[in-house]
């Protein structure tokens, strides 16, 4: 379970910003037995989610296996992207069967987005509801006006592939655009968590990875709207270090950036953050590997030569990096585990921009940023508190040495055991099949050959078609899921 989970999480994670719901673990860790179902599989016939959640739980999966899940859970949240835009399409007046224009194609386009950033599920929502949707967008998403830019020039390209064919909203332009939109908007958008890194990096404390919670406050409390999480919110998303010393806590940037707080787009089935740096430099440590634990020495020779944005490659690491490095192999007969706590917080160290400090499991309770609902009052620190955390900026003796981050030799194993465990499948390409082609790959590789005929036959009866995306603020109440396919 441990593995697919893992391997699934980190593809999404990297190529698309998506973190999956049942795959993200929440500040749980990776071989807990607690985890929530998989939400895309709803969409599954019952049986079939059913055994797909007890072969990852019990019995494990294939590298085949796992790609051919991968490639279900992203038709599901095409399918899933596909009801929204005809749900868009209709509060717009636009029925099914009706041809529509590009200008209306566009506009259903946008509301179908805002809908995700906004959190409001078009197909539950009222027809009120949904048309003041678009007045909130410049307030919602500051950078609304790019986000249209982006969908039109999608549209082009969409219409210009579909030929002559009319847009359609169960169709070729507007379907193909908001699949599109779906799988390219993670790192269209990461662009901006690359400049939210800048901000930060310019109220950095000298290498450390860290910006003092006074000055972080103080950037909200000037006006900028961006940075005025609670102290309360940010120790939850297990963003602060509270390490005792002068000045006060502070912010870790790579947790900052990767947290949930920075989530744009939100559904019952996924959501779309920020693209994590060290799942890049982590990538490139188990290519240049290839096992699940390695030597000091190996991982010595590979890191110092790995450059990321801010910190330059074919370095020395020094006497301390070398140290701990050697500390982690002692307490595991010689090697250092690459899928465990003390590596993860090592690669902190040696990238502390770029790299999240791993916190225990189970000593943080991420959750999305949520302006208007009860639990976003609490997420937003009032200028109260955000002038109290000034205050304490006073309290650093000036000149006085900045501190190099703690360092914890608590571990934590995550149960990944070989190779096979944590590379990304060979067979990731299968995400690319068409939508019924993965579904099917599934059913026949968990549930038999039975079931992917009566499956099958289902599904050409249905005809339906198939589609290849810094917060979420408004929300409405979610429905407790959409309906199953048919079968």
């Amino acid at each position: 379970a441990a593995g697919v989970r893992y391997s699934l999480h980190r593809m999404f994670a990297r190529e698309r910003g998506w973190h999956v719901a049942g795959l993200d673990p929440r500040g749980e860790a990776w071989n807990s037995t607690a985890w929530p179902p998989i939400a895309a599989l709803d969409r599954a016939p019952a049986e079939a989610r059913s055994r797909v959640e007890r072969a990852i739980s019990e019995e494990g999966l294939s590298e085949e296996e796992v790609a051919a899940l991968a490639a279900t859970i992203e038709h599901f949240i095409h399918a899933d992207a596909a009801e929204r835009l005809e749900a868009a399409f209709n509060v717009l007046g636009h029925p099914r069967d009706a041809p529509v224009s590009a200008q209306q194609a566009q506009r259903a386009l946008e509301l179908t987005l805002g809908s995700y950033m906004q959190g409001v599920d078009l197909r539950n929502a009222s027809s009120h509801t949904a048309l003041v949707m678009p007045s909130r967008m410049q307030a919602v998403y500051p950078n609304w006006p790019a986000v249209v830019k982006m969908i039109a020039g999608l549209s082009t390209e969409s219409e210009s592939k579909a030929a002559a064919a009319p847009q359609r909203s169960g169709g070729t332009g507007a379907v193909s655009t908001v699949g599109r939109l779906t799988d390219t908007f993670g790192p269209w958008q990461d662009s901006e968590c690359t400049a939210m890194k800048g901000r930060l990096l310019q109220m950095e404390e000298d290498g450390t990875g860290r910006v003092r919670l006074a000055d972080f406050h103080g950037h909200a409390l000037d006006g900028n709207w961006q940075f005025g999480e609670s102290t309360e919110y940010l120790r939850q998303l297990g963003a602060l270090d509270e390490t005792p010393r002068p000045g006060g806590p502070r912010v870790v940037i790579p947790n900052y950036i990767a947290s949930l707080n920075n989530c744009i787009l939100d559904s019952a089935y996924y959501s779309v953050c920020c693209i994590s740096e060290c799942e890049g430099l982590m990538l490139h440590v188990e290519r240049a590997i290839m096992r699940p634990e390695a030597s000091p020495e190996e991982i010595a020779a590979v890191v110092s030569a790995l450059p990321s944005s801010t910190v330059p490659g074919n370095r020395t690491l020094s006497n301390v990096q070398l140290h701990r490095l050697h500390a982690i192999a002692h307490g595991h007969g010689g090697a250092v585990p690459l899928y465990g706590r003390l590596f993860a917080q090592w690669m902190h160290h040696a990238y502390p921009r770029e790299c999240p400090f791993p916190h225990r499991a189970g000593t943080t309770r991420p959750e999305l940023y949520d302006l208007w609902n009860v639990r976003g009052a609490a997420q937003i620190a009032q200028e109260e508190e955000l002038a109290q955390s000034v205050q304490r900026k006073g309290a650093a003796r000036p000149g006085a040495p900045v501190q190099a981050p703690a360092w914890s030799f608590e571990e934590e194993l995550s149960g990944l055991e070989g190779p096979d465990d944590v590379r990304p499948p060979a067979l990731w390409a299968l995400v690319h099949l068409s939508a019924a082609a993965a579904t099917m790959a599934l059913v026949l590789l968990v549930l038999g050959r039975s079931t992917l005929r009566r499956l099958c036959g289902s599904a050409a009866a249905q005809g339906k078609p198939s589609s290849p995306p810094r917060r979420s603020v408004a929300r409405e109440p979610r429905s407790t899921g959409p309906p199953a396919l048919d079968v």
